[in-house]
């Protein structure tokens, strides 16, 4: 039988590592934002070079 303390300890315990596993989450989701921001920009910039290289032709 699981007595309160027990019970606090492997709740604390689980919240503990819950939140280690959403800081995770949270820096790999910003990870891949701030590349996708990264290569949302690169593929604008290169749109716009196609562009002015049409432009002069």
């Amino acid at each position: 039988m699981l007595t309160a303390g027990g019970l606090v300890t492997g709740v604390s315990g689980l919240l503990h590592w819950w939140r280690i596993g959403m800081s995770l989450v949270a820096l790999t989701v910003g990870i891949f934002g701030l590349l996708g921001v990264v290569g949302w920009f690169v593929r604008l910039g290169e749109l716009e070079r196609e562009r002015a290289a049409r432009r002069r032709r």
